[in-house]
């Protein structure tokens, strides 16, 4: 009986593509994006440092490794880096708020 799913994750066929890709291939506005978007990432984990739930996320993490918590001096395991670093990102990023606002005050 199979499961259904894939043999090759999304994540692992987005990764591999990335990997391929040759310095300067991209046209400069995609370029620029990507270094916008890894700044605004970066930043949103550095203003979470601090935060409970950040706290919170680097105590779950038993296993330490090689990868970066962005603003954290402790390193840990490609999950729990993905996690706290992903928590972090999505705990501060409130870029959608004014659409909604805006769409409260259309009522």
């Amino acid at each position: 009986m199979t499961s259904g799913l894939p043999e090759v994750s999304v994540a692992e066929t987005l990764a591999e593509r990335i990997v391929a890709l040759k310095p300067g291939t991209l046209p400069a506005a995609t370029t620029r994006k990507c270094e916008d978007l890894l700044i605004d990432v970066v930043g949103l984990c550095v203003t979470a440092r601090n935060e409970d739930y950040i706290r919170s996320a680097l105590a779950g993490c038993d296993d330490d490794g090689p990868c970066t918590a962005i603003g954290h001096r402790r390193t840990l395991n490609a999950a729990g880096a993905a996690f706290v670093n992903g928590t972090a990102a999505h705990g501060e990023d409130f870029d959608d708020t004014l659409k909604v606002a805006r769409c409260m005050r259309a009522r």
